[in-house]
C-alpha cells in the first residue's frame, strides 16, 4: 500500500483490544454510536440502522489540523466477526478496509485504507507540509483506538 504521491495517505495498522472477538464486532456494528469514539466526527448520518452492503454514511470531519472536512463511507462488502470493506469519496478518496481477529486475551483489529486528499487546500498542505499532515492523520488514529477501547474493554 505503499505510495510515493504525496497527496495519498495510506495507513495499515493493527491494535489489540482486550474483549472478546463478538464485543469489538458489537460495537462496530452500533453504528449511531460512531461519534461517542470517534471524537473528530461531526454531523454525522446513516441511511441505514445496520451495518451491511450499501450502508451510506456521511459526515463532517474535524481532525487536529485546520481543514475540516466532508466525507461519504459507503460499505461495500461485510462478514460478520470477519471484516469490513468500505469506499470513501468527498475530500478523501480511497478503499478501506477493517479485519477482526482472534487474539490471546482478546481480538487484533486491523485497519487499512489510502486516501487521496481530494481539496486543494488539503493538497497543498500535502505538498508543502507533509510532516504535519502526517502527524495530525497518526494523532487521530492513536486517539480514535484508545476512545475505542475505552468503549469496549471491561
Amino acid at each position: 500500500m505503499a505510495t510515493s504521491r504525496p497527496t495519498v495517505l495510506p495507513h495499515v495498522s493493527t491494535h489489540h483490544v482486550a474483549a472478546s472477538r463478538e464485543s469489538v464486532w458489537e460495537a462496530i456494528e452500533d453504528i449511531h454510536r460512531f461519534p461517542d469514539w470517534w471524537t473528530w466526527l461531526r454531523e454525522f448520518e446513516a441511511d441505514r440502522e445496520r451495518l451491511e452492503p450499501g450502508l451510506v454514511m456521511r459526515s463532517r470531519v474535524s481532525p487536529p489540523v485546520p481543514y475540516p472536512m466532508r466525507v461519504t463511507v459507503r460499505i461495500e462488502d461485510v462478514s460478520r466477526l470477519e471484516w469490513v470493506e468500505a469506499s470513501v469519496t468527498g475530500d478523501l478518496e480511497g478503499p478501506a478496509s477493517l479485519r477482526l481477529l482472534e487474539s490471546k486475551g482478546g481480538a487484533l483489529l486491523r485497519v487499512a485504507w489510502e486516501m487521496e486528499m481530494r481539496r486543494p487546500a488539503m493538497r497543498t498542505v500535502a505538498f508543502v507540509a507533509r510532516p504535519v499532515l502526517v502527524r495530525g492523520h497518526d494523532q487521530v488514529v492513536a486517539r480514535t483506538v484508545r476512545r475505542f477501547r475505552q468503549r469496549v474493554e471491561p
